[in-house]
């Protein structure tokens, strides 16, 4: 698009470079101008570009787990971004399932049935909050307890915001 536009206008100074060559030259001095001007005012390249955050800037919380399609599960809950410059993009959560006794058992005592990684697409501008949602299909394994979930941020992806609004 950005070649027939200059197509366009190369065609517009040739002919009025013949008739008119002192508002040909000054379309010129115009057009570099402007094209000088919004590179200058423009991004740079790099800005948008993902990078990889630490998984302690983000906190995945009020996590909820209901039973969903083919024996897998529904999560949904609230994923934080803290950090202060970078929109979240995606994050990977690992969702492990154990095995405990009763409600009450400290977690040493609970057998670990599955764990399973998950990449979620997201959006987070920083500091806010937004909820998500994403099935999740550990493999099959009887419970012969209760059913406990443990969630940990395993990688993080992130960029620049490409403006910033005050």
């Amino acid at each position: 698009m950005h070649w027939l536009l200059l197509a366009v206008l190369a065609l517009v100074l040739i002919a009025s470079a013949s008739r008119f060559p002192k508002l040909a030259f000054s379309l010129l001095a115009v057009l570099v101008a402007v094209a000088a001007g919004l590179y200058y005012t423009s991004d740079p390249p790099s800005e948008g570009l993902p990078e990889r955050l630490e998984p302690s800037q983000v906190v995945v919380g009020n996590v909820t787990m209901v039973p969903y399609y083919a024996g897998g599960f529904k999560a949904s809950g609230e994923i934080t971004n803290q950090s202060e410059h970078y929109d979240l993009t995606d994050l990977v959560i690992r969702f492990s399932v154990h095995d405990c006794p009763d409600i009450d058992t400290p977690d040493e005592e609970c057998e670990l049935l599955s764990q399973v990684e998950e990449r979620i697409r997201v959006h987070v501008p920083p500091g806010a909050t937004r909820p998500f949602e994403q099935p999740v299909s550990p493999r099959h394994s009887e419970v012969e307890g209760k059913r406990r979930w443990k969630f940990k941020v395993v990688d993080v992806t992130a960029r620049k915001p490409l403006r910033l609004i005050d």
